[in-house]
């Protein structure tokens, strides 16, 4: 299986222009035609780039097809399609969409909080920081098509949401089950899918958890690891920010990564303000308690029963 979420540049463009049209003109569903003409000249593709990766995309459930008027086959973006775009561009340069997609991820109270500190490194800025927790946040969070000998089990998708130490020694994975339609297939046969997987998965649209509010807990997961150590800090800065500099020689780029080990120091001094920001959110509470409550169900047998072999009561 491979994930989904990873997706070329071309068809991360495609989504990003059906979901900017969707959101400036309130209408669900983008066209050819409105993804090169309707959304601003950064934006738009042109329809040779639409029509060559517009089916891939509905394929892997990115994106929906509804009926349109005349010729027209008009495609809404999904949470997925969302998900996978955002993975591929600046956060910081789309934030008005990511915002109205997460509302419950309060991006401009954190920088704001980031804003009081003073860098040592002036490329740094709190936006760029922001975008490199979000980026975290979603390189963690992964959507793959399991396979399987019948038609209808392309339907069914294995989430998995990776928690880790700041070193990476021990690295969590949990998964979840979940059927999401794909109007090509016979009813029945998905009738006949939920039958055999009940107990197993749920249905996408039944979801306890949406996958909006699972990322959001995994953004606020990765905020506070990196706000309570500063070497979990660096290592974002490093991988997300330092990354996108330009630097004229191999002594540049080290003396900024020690600025960079400073600032990270000095960012961490900011945990309590930005753990009020979070405990004092009644949304965010509930997103992130919910979350909690749901991932202590999950036991891992396997491990259990080794210990329990070892280690008698």
């Amino acid at each position: 299986m491979s994930d989904i979420l990873k997706i070329s540049d071309a068809q991360a463009r495609v989504l990003r222009s059906i979901a900017y049209y969707e959101e400036e003109s309130s209408k669900k569903g983008g066209t050819q035609y409105t993804s090169s003409q309707k959304v601003p000249n950064k934006i738009h593709v042109s329809g040779s780039t639409f029509n060559d990766n517009i089916k891939k995309l509905h394929k892997n459930l990115m994106v929906i097809e509804i009926k349109g008027e005349g010729k027209a086959k008009p495609y809404t973006i999904t949470e997925i399609g969302q998900i996978a775009w955002l993975r591929c561009f600046p956060i910081n340069e789309n934030k008005e969409l990511f915002q109205k997609i997460f509302p419950n991820i309060s991006i401009n109270k954190f920088e704001s909080i980031f804003f009081e500190i003073v860098s040592v490194e002036k490329r740094i800025k709190p936006d760029i920081l922001i975008d490199g927790i979000l980026k975290n946040t979603l390189d963690n969070f992964h959507i793959e098509q399991t396979k399987g000998d019948t038609p209808f089990f392309k339907l069914m998708l294995e989430e998995t949401i990776e928690l880790s130490s700041y070193n990476d020694l021990v690295k969590t994975s949990y998964k979840r089950y979940y059927n999401m339609i794909h109007l090509s297939l016979d009813t029945s046969n998905y009738k006949k899918l939920n039958n055999a997987m009940k107990g197993f998965c749920e249905d996408y649209d039944k979801l306890k958890i949406k996958l909006v509010d699972r990322i959001t807990f995994l953004f606020y997961y990765t905020l506070i690891q990196a706000i309570s150590n500063k070497a979990y800090m660096f290592k974002i800065i490093n991988k997300y920010v330092l990354s996108e500099l330009d630097f004229d020689d191999d002594q540049k780029y080290q003396k900024v990564q020690y600025k960079c080990i400073q600032l990270s120091a000095e960012l961490i001094k900011k945990k309590n303000k930005i753990i009020r920001v979070i405990t004092t959110n009644n949304s965010i509470k509930n997103i992130i308690e919910t979350n909690l409550k749901q991932l202590s169900e999950y036991e891992n047998i396997d491990f259990q029963e080794i210990n329990n072999l070892f280690f008698k009561e």
